[in-house]
């Protein structure tokens, strides 16, 4: 019998790619054999239109996946507002759940334990709804996560999305939710819990985006070597 989280269990599965024991490339060279071309190409797209305007198909029934949006900005913490790292003070999309402050306010607490539990319990909650909620508007298992730019000036107008202007405590922060986002029973475990992510995220945006430099609407993109592997890079290194 499969050790499995309980929102995950399935015990018989039709192909290999769906059996979370076996290594992730004998899974992931099992699906791409059994994608055609044009499932590969529909499963690029986030969500929305094509550019002539027809919806893409997600779904692949044949293989029991089923479709949904890759990385939906904010879906996974409930159709949080732009760039929230965290359940945001907006609407739910499916059912309730619990409320935490934005990425300034979480990073305020200096509590990567803490974090991490907020992560845990995010991804429970989006477990729950994924595996329970009857007729859920979007997929509960991928979404945009943590921002993990460098606040360098507080006319941006993405700073409360941010964990500041420390290099190290954005690193510490950004390691301790996400870890709790996708499956580790603690934070300083190396291995998933049950061998299966409970939810996917991805950490944005660019290495070099935290304007503004001189005035609110611009910011120069070309930085040192110096600042670059000082202050941006550290931070990708460390969380990914």
């Amino acid at each position: 019998m499969y050790k499995c989280h309980k929102y995950l269990c399935k015990l018989n599965y039709d192909y290999p790619f769906q059996d979370p024991t076996l290594p992730i490339d004998i899974r992931l060279d099992n699906l791409m054999s059994l994608l055609t071309p044009e499932e590969k190409i529909n499963m690029l797209w986030m969500d929305g239109t094509t550019p002539d305007g027809e919806l893409p198909d997600l779904a692949v029934p044949r293989l029991n996946i089923r479709g949904y949006s890759w990385m939906g900005q904010g879906y996974v913490y409930r159709s949080a507002s732009n760039g929230c790292n965290i359940n945001c003070y907006s609407s739910v999309t499916d059912g309730n759940v619990s409320v935490l402050p934005q990425g300034t306010g979480i990073a305020s607490t200096w509590n990567k334990n803490l974090i991490f539990q907020s992560g845990i319990m995010i991804s429970d909650e989006s477990m729950a709804i994924q595996y329970n909620y009857k007729n859920k508007s979007i997929d509960y298992k991928t979404g945009a996560s943590s921002v993990i730019n460098i606040a360098r000036d507080p006319r941006w107008g993405r700073v409360p999305e941010t964990y500041g202007e420390c290099p190290i405590l954005t690193s510490e922060i950004a390691v301790a939710f996400n870890k709790g986002l996708m499956g580790y029973a603690k934070l300083e475990d190396t291995q998933l819990e049950y061998g299966i992510y409970k939810v996917i995220p991805v950490m944005r945006h660019f290495i070099d985006y935290n304007g503004p430099d001189n005035g609110r609407f611009s910011f120069n993109a070309i930085i040192s070597d110096a600042d670059l592997r000082i202050t941006y890079l550290p931070v990708w290194k460390k969380t990914y």
